[in-house]
C-alpha cells in the first residue's frame, strides 16, 4: 500500500469525526503525518491509541498533546513500523 498523503490523513480523521462526534482539532492531521511520513499503519495506530486508549469518551477531542502522547505509547511497546516514528 502506498503511503497516505496528508490529505489523505486529514480525511481519514474526519471519517472518525463524523462516525462517532468526537472532534478531532485541526492541527492533529499535521502532526501524525509529520510524524509517520504517511505510513498507513502508523498513521491508524496513532489514531487508535489516542481514541481507544488515551480519549476513549468522544466528548474529548483529539489534539496534538494527545496524538505524542499515542506516540510515545507506541514507541513504548515497540512494535513493528516504529523506526519509521
Amino acid at each position: 500500500m502506498d503511503n497516505f498523503t496528508a490529505t489523505d490523513v486529514a480525511d481519514l480523521y474526519q471519517q472518525h469525526t463524523v462516525a462517532t462526534g468526537q472532534v478531532v482539532t485541526a492541527d492533529v492531521s499535521a502532526l501524525a503525518y509529520a510524524l509517520t511520513g504517511g505510513q498507513p499503519w502508523l498513521i491508524n495506530a496513532l489514531a487508535r491509541q489516542a481514541v481507544e486508549v488515551l480519549a476513549p469518551d468522544p466528548a474529548q477531542p483529539i489534539d496534538a498533546a494527545l496524538i505524542d502522547a499515542a506516540k510515545a505509547r507506541l514507541i513504548q511497546r515497540q512494535d513493528t513500523h516504529l523506526d519509521s516514528l
